[in-house]
């Protein structure tokens, strides 16, 4: 193991960084009494001085044998010449390119293709670009929505640094979409807007994020730019013959022009969309968010056993449990409002306590609204004017939830 280029040095200082602090911060919320053995002053012990630690952390010391001793200590490896990493992360940036075609085109064929090349890479001896397959296959899993591991996906987050050129557009493109699927739409479109800058200056498709911009638009009720952009890339993705991104336009237009109440509109581009779904079997994972979005749509325009059958068809298409309780909570108000079996609602209430764990607090709160209505305790009352009706009301388009409430409250 001979001496490090100063660019290396800098990556592996940051890994050593994030992993350290992100142990440090396990070990005190697990041992709280007990010395910590990946504090600065414990890890250091046996192989450098606490400043040398310290400076290896913000940026580099002349000393190579330190990366190595310290890495070890945390089961991680950098046993590779500069040459041999240079080749890798070569053969890295070619399946990087893939990658965001993939993305771009919905082709889950090849996203299987690259995952399974990036699995016979020996990156074990190289512990950066092990950090850049890692990246990768975060990406993956956002794009075919299969869920992410915390732990795996908050050691990203803080590798920040690690990444450079396209790789570091990934990077912000991943947390945008994990801040967007949190509602946290802000941060999200801060992150967006980061990586459709680098994006653009490496010649990346403005296919691949912007119906990313498109969703969060639409979140954030900014309906001119969301408008303006569907059609900008619905240009775009006929001229590229994308039609599976062009869904995510189609859909976008639908689920506006019904809220506008321009029903001629909403039900072309959701017939549209209707004919993409039925034409491209790799469309069928989006399913149950199309069905979810255009129930809720409905429930704007008070056509509410419409916008009942949609979000049952999309619960039972879901195939996330974070969402599940999400589903759950509209079609409850909408059992009740429609007087549906108190039996049948009984059973998606239990259905719902299977996903409580795994939902945001929000949902939380508004599902236990029916726990206690639905279980005769006479505290759903109170519970609902004092938690539930505020919660409502913070947003403009959930007041139609508000009205079932109160038609339910003073029935």
């Amino acid at each position: 193991m001979g001496r490090l280029p100063i660019d290396i040095k800098k990556k592996l200082g940051q890994i050593i960084r994030t992993e350290r602090l992100i142990r440090y911060e396990n070990h005190k919320s697990q041992n709280a009494t007990k010395e910590n053995p990946y504090s600065k002053e414990n890890f250091c012990k046996g192989v450098c001085h606490y400043h040398t630690l310290n400076k290896l952390e913000k940026d580099f010391i002349n000393d190579s044998q330190v990366y190595y001793q310290l890495l070890d200590k945390l089961g991680y490896t950098y046993n590779v010449s500069y040459n041999e990493h240079r080749l890798l992360m070569d053969t890295l940036n070619t399946q990087l390119y893939r990658l965001l075609h993939a993305m771009e085109y919905i082709d889950d064929d090849l996203l299987r293709n690259i995952m399974q090349d990036l699995s016979g890479l020996n990156v074990q001896e190289d512990c950066i670009v092990y950090f850049h397959v890692k990246l990768m296959e975060i990406a993956n899993n956002f794009q075919i929505f299969k869920s992410v591991n915390e732990y795996e996906l908050k050691r990203i987050i803080e590798l920040r640094d690690l990444y450079d050129g396209v790789y570091k557009g990934l990077y912000y493109h991943i947390l945008g979409l994990y801040y967007m699927n949190n509602l946290n739409l802000t941060v999200a479109e801060e992150h967006l807007l980061q990586a459709k800058n680098i994006y653009h200056s490496y010649n990346i498709s403005k296919g691949l994020i912007n119906t990313n911009f498109i969703s969060l638009y639409m979140l954030k009720k900014d309906y001119v730019n969301m408008v303006n952009l569907c059609v900008e890339m619905e240009d775009h993705y006929l001229e590229t013959s994308n039609n599976n991104r062009l869904l995510h336009v189609y859909s976008s237009l639908a689920e506006h022009f019904l809220y506008i109440n321009a029903l001629e509109k909403a039900y072309y581009y959701h017939n549209k969309r209707k004919e993409l779904l039925d034409r491209e079997p790799l469309l069928s994972r989006f399913r149950f968010s199309i069905f979810y979005n255009w129930g809720m749509s409905l429930i704007y325009i008070f056509k509410y056993q419409e916008a009942y059958d949609y979000i049952y068809q999309a619960y039972q298409e879901c195939p996330f449990e974070f969402m599940k309780l999400r589903i759950i909570n509209p079609l409850l108000f909408l059992m009740t409002n429609l007087k549906i079996d108190e039996h049948l609602v009984k059973e998606v209430i239990e259905e719902g306590k299977r996903y409580y764990d795994k939902a945001i607090e929000t949902d939380q709160t508004v599902f236990k609204y029916f726990e206690f209505r639905y279980s005769n305790n006479q505290y759903y009352r109170k519970y609902g004017l004092q938690k539930i009706v505020p919660l409502l009301l913070e947003d403009p388009e959930r007041i139609n939830f508000a009205i079932m409430l109160f038609e339910d409250l003073y029935d």
